[in-house]
């Protein structure tokens, strides 16, 4: 019997898996979703593929929690797990004050605030001294931080997954009931809805709160070196651009070859799949001016990005903040958890969000008259 149906599996459904797997040893949970990390071609609509991904903290310090718990976890892998692609790497943020109302310093209004929550979570927080901040800039920070392979950890966390006994099945979803018409279903599986921006559509969700906000971003062979040390270098965040009000500068070194991101927009309801020529064109301008941040501009005036790749991706975004609540469908007396509407965070806030369909998981099954977990 399948005791656990985890619908979707981008970063916020596979660790939902692994972390119920964990908590619950002898329960069955199976994975169900239209599109899997291995693919060799993602739609837009799997943002998971197509994120950096990197620790950027951006909840308010009322809704910390998921992004606070998730820290200690991404830290024990990058210190102690190297398969699984997660390395610390510095940040550097450079912010504006003009930038606050914009879309883009509005995404990064807790990122660089002063004195945030998380200077007490992330290594080595402090603010940055005037002769530290470039010109064009007002403020800015540095914490340690990770960086993380994107590829490579999804696919670590598939191989988690079935290391633990989770099966993995391929369907498409119309309509949430569908997830308890699978073998060895029953009216007392719990579903785990971590359908990301498929929440919108979803028949028995079509939560109209969940929009889209594109991100552009392009993969480059050019690694972000500090030539005093021979390591990568910071990674560097801007909190907007004069170019538009909807975009920025961001760039990281994956680990593991993985190559640089640069990036990027936030634009937000925006459905367009293709890659905005122009965008790229200007996305590739400010990584020049920023690259590397503070080292000689003079050597790399003439400098190009030898770019692997280009992609579009849409952060699920959701009005009003993520959902990770349970809820009883009456009518068929079943149990859904919901996880969904991450924005941007949803790597760095997965184990939190995770541990929160855990506490969730184990409150149905006392009442159900299982044997819970917590």
């Amino acid at each position: 019997m399948a005791d656990f149906v985890v619908v979707g599996a981008g970063v916020s459904g596979l660790t939902s898996s692994l972390t119920l797997a964990k908590a619950y040893p002898t329960k069955q949970i199976v994975v169900v979703a239209q599109n899997l990390p291995s693919d060799a071609q993602l739609p837009a609509t799997y943002a998971s593929a197509f994120a950096g991904a990197n620790f950027m903290p951006m909840a308010d310090a009322a809704n910390s929690r998921w992004e606070r718990s998730s820290w200690p976890e991404f830290a024990r892998l990058a210190q102690y797990v190297p398969e699984a692609g997660v390395v610390f790497r510095d940040v550097k943020l450079l912010g504006r004050h003009k930038d606050r109302d914009t879309a883009t310093g509005q995404w990064f209004q807790t990122l660089m605030a002063p004195d945030p929550w998380f200077a007490t979570v992330v290594p080595g927080y402090r603010s940055l001294e005037p002769a530290e901040i470039p010109g064009g800039y007002d403020f800015g920070a540095t914490f340690q931080s990770i960086c993380i392979n994107v590829p490579l950890y999804l696919q670590w966390l598939v191989g988690q997954c079935l290391q633990h006994g989770v099966n993995f099945r391929r369907q498409c979803l119309a309509h949430l009931n569908d997830a308890w018409t699978g073998p060895g279903v029953s009216s007392r599986t719990i579903v785990v809805n971590c359908t990301g921006l498929g929440a919108a559509t979803l028949g028995g969700v079509q939560d109209d709160r969940v929009v889209p906000s594109r991100g552009q971003i392009l993969l480059v062979q050019n690694e972000l070196i500090d030539p005093s040390t021979g390591e990568p270098g910071s990674m560097i965040v801007t909190s907007g651009s004069d170019d538009s009000p909807d975009e920025l500068c961001y760039i990281m070194q994956r680990p593991a070859g993985g190559g640089t991101v640069v990036g990027g927009c936030y634009q937000a309801g925006c459905w367009n799949t293709e890659i905005d020529t122009s965008l790229t064109k200007r996305i590739t301008n400010r990584a020049r001016a920023m690259w590397p941040l503070g080292f000689d501009q003079t050597t790399h005036a003439n400098m190009t990005l030898d770019v692997v790749a280009q992609a579009v991706g849409f952060r699920p975004v959701r009005k009003g903040g993520v959902r990770v609540e349970k809820q009883l469908l009456a009518r068929h007396n079943r149990w859904v958890v919901h996880n969904y509407g991450h924005g941007g965070w949803g790597y760095q806030g997965s184990y939190g969000c995770a541990e929160g369909v855990v506490e969730l998981a184990n409150e149905i099954l006392e009442t159900q008259g299982g044997i819970a977990k917590l």
